[in-house]
């Protein structure tokens, strides 16, 4: 759907129906059709019931008489004495989009590219940073061109990169601005599975207690002292547009980041024992590298007091991690395709190619699509080609002699998409010349050298 593909989320639904009651599914699919910035909330909440279902007993939002519902009451399944009761909040910023207008700049780059018949899943934006202000009142600011200047950006050189993307469609490829007050990269490779952006935070926080990452602590700290729930009590606290991992910034500096904001609010609200963040983000980005998304965990526990936390609790939140599937965003890649243009429907293969002497890879609904007269055939064939004016891989393979020799379907459980692997022979004499050396071919379609 968003950080997790619509397969997944559909599977924990029909999972989670053993324990939740009817009401609580349909609200969790009520949610998550609205396909609206929130609807992270639910998947989040979909996604640790379920894990912790396979840990033990987890009951959701039980009857226990107080002021305020309860996410998660939770016993272990090897000891039914230890449990835990929490509630699960998502990040939000909601922040400084104006004064950093790197989602116009993505607007404008991918109009461009579709207009040159290129694939936007295969760009990405990288965009540095700069710390201003006096002290008590710095703001992270990227150093991007004012809304104003945006398109001067896209200016003959750029032109050039992008015409070196489709000549060359096979190897990456950098367009650069590097200056006192711009500083952007923009980057072509055609092993990047979706359209990226890597900027430093602009919305780090400069007090312990005026964020978002604090607030909305704050509000579950009391909803759970009020739930009437025995302890201990933890909040899970997942990111949406929010980075919830260690700075990577110096010392030096005056900022707080979600582990120093998590370590203040435990001291501030005893009764809680624990804080267990846990987000979607993508790995660092490296030139020519693949991009890859990986779900992360950190585990705070209360020190002003004696932690009720026995070994087993420890166990079991520590566990979560490695029961969470698989994502396929970030949380920020996530909102911005929520607020795309086909919310509702799973992220495609199509335009993603893999040919070698013997297969060519496409997507599954990508065919569909073409078979059912949703992309028209002169569409398909741009997108499984090697750039603009090159023959298809299909042209590719007919030109050389080869004919099918079957078809395989590779399913993707965790992804909203299959592959199609199309196998194709040696040169077939239906279509091509007589050879001499033909027997020196493999017959199922293999090269013998």
């Amino acid at each position: 759907m968003a950080i997790f593909s619509r397969r997944t989320l559909q599977r924990l639904i029909d999972e989670n129906t053993r324990f939740l009651q009817p009401n609580q599914i349909e609200a969790h699919v009520a949610a998550l059709n609205r396909a609206g910035d929130q609807s992270l909330s639910f998947e989040w909440e979909i996604v640790l019931l379920n894990c912790l279902s396979k840990l033990g007993d987890v009951r959701h939002e039980p009857p226990l008489g107080g002021r305020t519902k309860l996410d998660v009451l939770f016993r272990s399944r090897r000891e039914l004495a230890h449990g835990f009761a929490a509630d699960i909040a998502t990040v939000y910023e909601g922040g400084r989009e104006e004064r950093n207008p790197l989602h116009m700049i993505e607007e404008a780059l991918l109009r461009r590219v579709r207009k040159a018949g290129l694939d936007p899943d295969r760009f990405g934006i990288r965009a540095e940073g700069e710390l201003r202000g006096g002290k008590g009142r710095r703001v992270m600011d990227l150093k991007l061109p004012p809304r104003k200047d945006i398109e001067s950006l896209f200016d003959a050189e750029f032109k050039a990169f992008l015409a070196s993307c489709k000549v060359e469609a096979g190897v990456p490829h950098e367009f650069k601005r590097n200056s006192s007050e711009v500083e952007i990269e923009i980057s072509y490779d055609p092993a990047r599975p979706y359209f990226s952006m890597s900027y430093p935070s602009f919305d780090v926080a400069y007090s312990a207690t005026r964020n978002p990452i604090f607030n909305a602590m704050v509000r579950k700290a009391d909803q759970l002292r009020d739930a009437n729930a025995p302890p201990p009590y933890g909040v899970m606290l997942c990111g949406a547009d929010v980075r919830l991992r260690p700075s990577r910034m110096g010392s030096s500096i005056e900022t707080y980041d979600a582990p120093k904001i998590i370590q203040h609010f435990l001291k501030q609200k005893p009764w809680i024992a624990f804080v267990l963040a846990i987000e979607s983000d993508d790995t660092p980005y490296r030139f020519g590298a693949p991009l890859r998304t990986e779900i992360s965990s950190w585990l705070y526990l209360q020190e002003a007091t004696p932690s009720e936390i026995v070994q087993e609790t420890l166990r079991c939140l520590e566990a979560i991690q490695k029961l969470v599937p698989p994502p396929v965003n970030s949380g920020t890649n996530a909102l911005n395709y929520l607020r795309g243009k086909r919310p509702r429907e799973g992220q495609s293969f199509y335009g993603s190619l893999q040919m070698t002497e013997s297969t060519i890879r496409i997507s599954s609904r990508g065919l569909v699509e073409l078979l059912a007269g949703r992309v028209s055939q002169e569409a398909f064939l741009r997108r499984h080609s090697f750039g603009n004016g090159q023959p298809s891989t299909f042209e590719i393979m007919l030109r050389r002699g080869k004919t099918l020799v079957g078809v395989e379907i590779q399913k993707e459980a965790d992804r909203d998409d299959d592959w199609l692997i199309f196998h194709f022979a040696p040169p077939d004499p239906a279509i091509t010349k007589f050879r001499a050396d033909a027997m020196r071919e493999d017959p199922k379609g293999r090269s013998s050298d």
